[in-house]
């Protein structure tokens, strides 16, 4: 049923998807897993069309019955995206049709908007213009690009996931550019800055390989 929804989206039809969608969610017979992605794919569904309020409530919805779910992290950054983007509607249009188009399968004018908005929008929103240009970098394969861009994102001083920029752009470093040297410096880092992250005990384990004295 989720899968025909999302089928219906991608034709355009949202309204038949939509309609799935909550048919998924509010039976309560199927298994928490189904519900709480069609939740997600619900609340996806919303803020592609504009209707943020909604699409904030859904997210919540998913979050307070489900939230060890796989999709539990991404409806919070959603619900922040939201509530960041009150007050901004024109960027919240923009960036719920970069959205759709990559859902659509045109990256390049996916990727064409989101350049603009992290181009002149706040941190908040750059940053998840920046995560999001990463995503569609990936399936190009472009390791120095990815590198970029990921960078970008550690130059923000307010990121929300600095801590993922770092570790990311050590991984790259290390394992896909065989700059194992270069990678050192945001290992280190995330271990100054953020010592509680859940990624420092990979980090350590990296330096540790690398035979280089942890902090």
């Amino acid at each position: 049923r989720i899968s025909i929804a999302l089928t219906f989206e991608f034709e355009g039809d949202f309204e038949k998807a939509e309609k799935d969608l909550r048919r998924v969610a509010r039976n309560t017979g199927r298994p928490r897993g189904s519900i709480s992605t069609a939740r997600h794919e619900l609340a996806k569904l919303l803020f592609r069309q504009g209707d943020y309020l909604k699409a904030a409530e859904t997210a919540s919805k998913l979050i307070a019955t489900d939230p060890s779910a796989p999709e539990a992290n991404d409806a919070l950054n959603l619900k922040v995206l939201i509530n960041d983007m009150q007050e901004t509607p024109e960027i919240i249009k923009s960036f719920g049709y970069a959205d759709l188009l990559l859902f659509r399968g045109k990256p390049d004018s996916s990727k064409m908007i989101l350049r603009g908005l992290k181009a002149q929008a706040s941190d908040r929103i750059r940053e998840e213009s920046l995560w999001k240009l990463i995503e569609i970098e990936k399936s190009d394969g472009d390791s120095d690009k990815i590198l970029g861009l990921i960078e970008e994102i550690i130059e923000i001083k307010s990121a929300l996931r600095k801590d993922l920029a770092l570790f990311l752009a050590g991984n790259i470093l290390a394992h896909e550019l065989n700059k194992e040297k270069d990678s050192i410096v945001f290992y280190e880092q995330l271990l100054i800055e953020f010592p509680d992250s859940p990624l420092v005990d990979r980090a350590r384990r990296q330096l540790k390989n690398f035979s280089k004295e942890v902090l």
